[in-house]
């Protein structure tokens, strides 16, 4: 995968990510700038390296229209690990930089939502075991 860079301010989603999934994810601003690097992106699940206020992390992204959920517009969340305090999961407003560095799999249609958070789970595993981070 050749390399690419996504920034953006973070912003509100649909609140499902801690809520429903157990995964709370910094969603990143669609611009037109990342519209245009995503567009040929296969949607799906990816490796990226963050960077948020100064500090980097790895972290399992999605990039597409989350089809559990019949999204009507194409997102990028990104699920930082890290274990942060609650009052640090407030990212609202920050840039965040997303540095994609592999491909995990593809966006799929879940038949429910224990199948969805076992398949998160396993990209967040993968991100973690990677040997693509320096």
């Amino acid at each position: 995968m050749k390399p690419l860079l996504l920034e953006g301010t973070v912003v509100k989603g649909f609140g499902r990510g801690s809520k429903q999934l157990g995964v709370p994810t910094a969603n990143i601003k669609m611009t037109e700038k990342n519209k245009a690097k995503t567009q040929d992106l296969v949607p799906g699940v990816y490796a990226a390296e963050a960077t948020l206020n100064g500090k980097s992390y790895r972290c399992a992204m999605s990039i597409g229209w989350n089809p559990v959920y019949d999204n009507t517009e194409k997102t990028i969340e990104a699920f930082l690990i890290n274990n942060f305090d609650k009052e640090e999961y407030d990212f609202y407003g920050s840039h965040l930089q997303l540095n994609v560095i592999a491909f995990i799999r593809a966006e799929s249609l879940f038949s429910d939502f224990d199948s969805l958070i076992h398949a998160i789970q396993c990209d967040i595993h993968s991100v973690v075991q990677s040997k693509l981070f320096g």
